[in-house]
């Protein structure tokens, strides 16, 4: 294997990338069924044992998110070793995780939802700075070993990283008219956030695959 260091760090990217999704939908999931579902009735309707289930669920995707954003930086500095470009996404991870603690001990109990916002937004932007690094340095580590699949793989990947910044735009626009365009908007940079998800963990895999092989 050629590139050691950046195979096995990509592999640990990848594996970080399906926990925290997990993690997240277990969280969205109860979240937009607390929203529902009047909260207060249903403490009161259900067992106790249903209550530690959903608590047990709650906990395990929190542990699933925590221990992808660690994995994550581990990959990130085990990929770094062979090319430099992941240092970027290593520092803003990193500094990423110090101001989320920094921001709930700053705040404690009291509201922060202007701070919570911009992390939000922040977490976004980095996380689009590593597909954007993965994508770059796999097509060079493609080019180097002659990969020409990898290479047209990385090439129509990029094209879809430029459609998701452009809906990201489109949404921020639509954002000044009326909140029927926002909503349509919404949905359909969900869908997108989607397809491009699963295209960009497909193509991972693939380079994986490749860079094992070399």
């Amino acid at each position: 294997m050629t590139y050691p260091n950046a195979a096995s760090g990509i592999k640990k990217l990848h594996i970080a990338e399906i926990l925290i999704i997990i993690g997240t939908l277990i969280a969205n999931i109860f979240y937009v069924a607390s929203n529902i579902v009047d909260m207060n009735n249903f403490v009161h309707s259900v067992s106790k044992a249903v209550l530690i289930l959903i608590v047990v669920i709650l906990l395990i995707g929190d542990i699933l998110v925590v221990g992808g954003d660690i994995l994550n930086i581990v990959g990130l500095n085990k990929a770094s070793k062979d090319a430099k470009l992941f240092r970027l996404p290593l520092f803003l991870s990193v500094a990423m995780i110090v101001g989320q603690i920094a921001i709930r001990v700053a705040f404690l109990d009291q509201e922060a939802t202007v701070a919570t916002e911009w992390l939000e937004f922040a977490e976004d932007v980095i996380e689009l700075i590593q597909m954007i690094c993965v994508i770059v340095v796999c097509r060079r580590l493609a080019r180097n070993l002659g990969g020409d699949k990898l290479i047209d793989a990385s090439r129509r990947m990029m094209i879809l990283v430029y459609v998701i910044i452009g809906v990201s735009v489109v949404i921020n626009v639509a954002a000044f008219f009326s909140e029927t365009i926002i909503l349509i908007a919404s949905v359909a940079a969900g869908i997108f956030e989607f397809v491009i998800l699963v295209a960009y963990l497909r193509y991972v895999d693939k380079a994986i695959e490749f860079l094992k092989d070399n």
